[in-house]
């Protein structure tokens, strides 16, 4: 309970302060005011608690793994731009070199 609590609040919070600093896309924000509008209705029984639990559970399953598909995505962009930059690097030291 204790546990809920407090994930609802760190929601509320994180809804609020990212709200003042940046533009969220619009299914973030749904789903950030859906787990704050719905923690108080769910704890009204033991058995909205475990529902809302079991759901909160998946919800940060797959913020997980789309925070890991995101990082894979930006490591292969980041490789890709450090071999733009060698490329670079060789070829601009080659005219350069030509050019004397």
């Amino acid at each position: 309970m204790l546990m809920l609590l407090h994930a609802s609040l760190i929601a509320q919070q994180l809804l609020c302060s990212v709200l003042t600093m940046t533009s969220l896309p619009p299914l973030q924000v749904k789903l950030l005011n859906s787990i704050s509008d719905n923690f108080h209705q769910a704890m009204k029984s033991s058995q909205g608690k475990l529902e809302f639990s079991q759901q909160f559970d998946a919800i940060v399953r797959g913020v997980e793994e789309s925070l890991r598909k995101q990082l894979t995505v930006l490591t292969g962009k980041d490789q890709m731009v450090e071999e733009s930059k060698g490329i670079y690097q060789r070829v601009s030291h080659s005219l350069l070199i030509y050019s004397l």
